[in-house]
């Protein structure tokens, strides 16, 4: 790639793109503003993408895998891993997984209020294992690497206290003062008992699951307890996974509106199970569900760096160091998605990674 080339910069403060080139100077690459409005070009340079939901405690469970079969490979700069780690365990993690993310990705930690973190499917379903004040201390001695608490509600739960693990997991969040991620699936507990109890900067992921229990109506427009969820700040977030993201859901809500999420893979090793997909990938499936162009980059930006507290990362300053450099190409080709729920979606246009900027050094990727 000619570095001289014209290229397209998202400047996801202003929520607007700009036309310039990039440049090299002293071994290191950045970006050059010629114009205040994009060129007609499929290359574009962003904020350094972030993940906000993966599960990288490599080796633990039937989820975790290393961060480098994921991370810079896929343009992904920043990914924080969703409860795998619970006060048992964070230790083990800190000590011998943590050292090998030196270069590959900034790692951010979700805690889970059980005890053991993420072992298996089931890890809610004993209540003597959910430990709030050990959780909220355990988060408070990693500042800077902890983000938040992290419940999964699903219909694996005693169905008689299926909202004990959200309670116990918002009391964590409240001592530690730190915000609560909740997975929702198949209820029970249903998401019209779980959204009225949710405070501003918690956050929902799979979101578009379409799973019964879901917040949507028959129409598949946003309840209004989510309507009310949305209005008191709680934020949203897709999380691929292995079966938690149905296109059908996704197009309706964007098409009445619901549409600002983050945009993140879920990547665990039970994804394997399925059809393989990338960071990207779930970039253009959201596009083609409706979700507009400039949206999905802040899905994938600010919006989920924010969400981690990484109010300096989505900035012009910052792509000097951290960027991703990718193509906005039409699909001639005519790939097609598909979903776990028998839905198919062909793009007219896809996401294709074309380079990092690490430090300010271009690091170039293979397709």
């Amino acid at each position: 790639m000619c570095l001289q080339s014209k290229i397209n910069a998202y400047d996801a403060q202003k929520r607007c793109f700009l036309g310039g080139v990039l440049k090299e100077s002293g071994g290191q690459v950045a970006f050059v503003q010629e114009s205040d409005r994009p060129y007609d070009v499929p290359l574009y340079i962003a904020p350094g993408f972030v993940d906000m939901h993966v599960h990288f405690f490599d080796g633990y469970g039937i989820f975790g895998m290393h961060a480098s079969r994921f991370g810079h490979k896929w343009g992904v700069h920043v990914m924080s891993d969703a409860g795998s780690c619970g006060v048992e365990n964070i230790e083990a993690f800190c000590q011998y997984i943590l050292p090998t993310y030196q270069g590959v990705v900034f790692p951010k930690l979700w805690m889970n209020i059980c005890r053991f973190g993420l072992p298996s499917n089931h890890e809610c379903i004993d209540f003597s294992m959910l430990a709030p004040e050990e959780t909220a201390e355990a988060a408070l001695r990693y500042p800077g690497l902890v983000v938040g608490i992290k419940v999964r509600l699903n219909c694996d739960i005693p169905e008689e206290g299926c909202l004990v693990p959200l309670e116990k997991a918002l009391q964590a969040a409240e001592l530690a003062q730190l915000p609560l991620m909740v997975h929702i699936s198949q209820g029970p507990p249903d998401c019209r008992d779980i959204l009225p109890r949710l405070r501003k900067g918690d956050i929902v992921t799979h979101i578009y699951n379409g799973k019964p229990g879901s917040p949507w109506t028959q129409e598949g427009a946003p309840s209004p307890e989510l309507l009310d969820a949305q209005a008191r700040g709680v934020l949203f977030d897709i999380a691929h996974g292995y079966s938690s993201f149905n296109f059908k859901t996704c197009a309706a809500a964007v098409a009445h509106g619901f549409s600002d999420v983050s945009v993140s893979t879920d990547m665990h090793k039970r994804c394997f199970l399925g059809p393989p997909f990338t960071f990207a990938d779930v970039m253009g499936k959201a596009h083609a569900c409706g979700i507009p162009f400039e949206q999905v980059l802040y899905g994938v930006t600010r919006k989920p760096a924010e969400m981690l507290g990484m109010y300096d990362w989505a900035t012009l300053e910052n792509m000097r160091d951290h960027a991703t450099v990718f193509a906005y190409t039409d699909n001639v080709q005519g790939k097609v998605f598909y979903d776990a729920f028998g839905n198919s979606v062909t793009p007219e246009k896809l996401f294709v990674p074309k380079a990092i900027v690490t430090g300010g050094r271009w690091e170039a990727l293979t397709d």
